[in-house]
This record gives C-alpha cells, sequence and structure tokens, in this order.
C-alpha cells in the first residue's frame, strides 16, 4: 500500500516520531507510524478516499495552548523549551502517564471518565486513536495507585475494553523533556510487548525487561541453562508469582488458588533441583531474569 501512495504522493513522508510539521496531512498508518502528505498535494476527494483505510491525525493546530507546548516539548521542538519556562515560571514537578486502549474509545467520555476517578489536575494529550499521555503536576505525596486500579476497572466494565498504563517518575525544567517521554515510551512498549500480565507498570517492573533487551546471546543463553528441562510451565509459573509476591509463600499461595504447604513443598523443590536458593534476594533476582528470559 505505501509503494502505491508514493507513486500517486511522490512527496509522501512515513516517520515514528510525533508529527508537528503543520504543512503536511497527517494519517496514522499503525501505531507510531505516521504518514504525511503535503497539503497542497491532496483534495478533498482525496483526503476522504485516505481516511477511509487511514486514521487522520491531527497535529497541534487543534490543540489548547497548554496541550500544544506539551506536544512541541516531545517532538523536541527548540521553541517550546523557552516557551515551558514562560508558561511555567515557579519550579514545578511533572511526570508522564502513558496510557493505551485496547481498542478505540470517545475520546471525551475516556477524558470524562479519567477526571471524575483520578484527582489530580491533568493534561490530555492524545497521540493515537488509542493512546497518549496524562501529564500530571505535582502531586508527589499522592499515591495514585489504588486510583489507577479504580480507573482500569472503570474502562473494562464501561467501554468494553482493556487499559494499559505506564506510570512515569516526576521531572522537572531542568530535564531534557523529549528524552524523559522517548525513554518512558519504550520502556512501556517493552512492557507490553514481554509481560505476560496487563494492567498497570512502573520503571522498577521494566528493569529486568531492559536488562534482558541488552545482554548478549551468550549471556541469555546461560540464562536459560538455569531452567532445567523437567520444569513444567506451571511450576515455572509458580515461582515467578513467588518471587512477584516478594518471596511471601502465603501472597503467592493465595493469588494461585494453592494450599500454603503445596506452594512451600513446590518452593523447596525447585531450590533443590537448581540448587539456588530462590528465598534469597540474590537468588531470586538471578532466578527471576532467568525465567523472563524462558519467556522473552
Amino acid at each position: 500500500m505505501i509503494e502505491k501512495l508514493k507513486e500517486k504522493f511522490p512527496a509522501l513522508i512515513i516517520q515514528q516520531t510525533i508529527p508537528s510539521n503543520e504543512e503536511h496531512e497527517w494519517f496514522l498508518y499503525r501505531e507510531d507510524v505516521y504518514i504525511g502528505i503535503p497539503k497542497h498535494e491532496l483534495t478533498h476527494r482525496d483526503k476522504s478516499m485516505l481516511s477511509i483505510f487511514l486514521t487522520p491525525f491531527q497535529t497541534g493546530e487543534h490543540l489548547s495552548v497548554e496541550q500544544a507546548l506539551w506536544h512541541q516539548l516531545i517532538s523536541n521542538k527548540p521553541e517550546a523549551v523557552h516557551k515551558f519556562n514562560h508558561v511555567y515560571k515557579e519550579k514545578k514537578m511533572f511526570r508522564f502517564i502513558h496510557f493505551y486502549l485496547h481498542d478505540e474509545v470517545e475520546m471525551s467520555s475516556f477524558e470524562e471518565a479519567v477526571t471524575s476517578l483520578l484527582v489530580s489536575d491533568l493534561i490530555f494529550l492524545w497521540l493515537h486513536p488509542k493512546g497518549g499521555l496524562l501529564i500530571e503536576r505535582d502531586n508527589l505525596e499522592y499515591d495514585f495507585h489504588e486510583d489507577f486500579m479504580n480507573l482500569r476497572n472503570v474502562i473494562i466494565a464501561d467501554f468494553y475494553t482493556d487499559l494499559d498504563l505506564y506510570v512515569g517518575t516526576f521531572f522537572t525544567h531542568d530535564d531534557v523533556i523529549h528524552e524523559v517521554f522517548s525513554w518512558e515510551k519504550h520502556c512501556f512498549e517493552l512492557a507490553r510487548r514481554h509481560s505476560n500480565r496487563k494492567g498497570i507498570f512502573y520503571f522498577y517492573e521494566v528493569v529486568p525487561f531492559l536488562v534482558l533487551s541488552e545482554t548478549s546471546d551468550t549471556l541469555r543463553q546461560q540464562l536459560s541453562t538455569i531452567i532445567k528441562a523437567d520444569f513444567s510451565q506451571e511450576e515455572i509459573k509458580s515461582i515467578k508469582v513467588f518471587i512477584e509476591c516478594g518471596l511471601n509463600i502465603s501472597l503467592a499461595a493465595k493469588q494461585l488458588f494453592m494450599h500454603r504447604n503445596s506452594m512451600q513443598y513446590r518452593v523447596d523443590k525447585f531450590i533443590e533441583k537448581t540448587g539456588i536458593d530462590i528465598k534469597a534476594f540474590q537468588g531470586a533476582f538471578v532466578m527471576y531474569l532467568a525465567i523472563l528470559n524462558h519467556d522473552y
């Protein structure tokens, strides 16, 4: 399809960064891949036809002043930094909450649901029809985890689709904002691709996937030898849950609907077979990497 479009529109461009060039008409080809065609090359009929099989993407021209500023910041527009320092004269803390919906929903209804459930002052920035950013200001002392859980449950119940969130770390005026955004976007993509659970992700949960993504093939091969061939998928899953539950036998047994004694026996047998004490932090860390590598 792209080649045929290039034949008709020779000046067509494709990029994976958020579009900000307002001289082009932009369309979402697939998640995080954008097609831009110079506006002067498009007729009204062309735009209507393209909109049938591509999703039109609006650049900052249709955003509020504050939304447009953040759009420019994450797009690495040099002039945006000066505007940012002018708009936010007092030093503030910010963080990005990345969201991804498994299906498209009515944007205004989604925003209304989020606003009603989260107490923080949020800026919405849609980056594609299924996702974007919630930009949070100065809420360092508030623990949002329970509210995020409630929000996810409401979206599932009311919109009949799932919601994934990546909660970023706080940053200030002094940080390079587009680098913060790009790094967190990468972390979120890794979590969604490799985690066998969906929901709410934090940086510390993604670190093991980051480590594996940068690990040499030789080391990954060595990690794979830790998981013995005679371990069943059920055994591997139960040990993973045990580690994710903070090495708490009772909590892991509850999550797996097992008797505590059965869970204890499984952990002890696992230690006996591998020679790695997964009840201690060092052993648990190595085994956790080995299990993630097995599932990677």
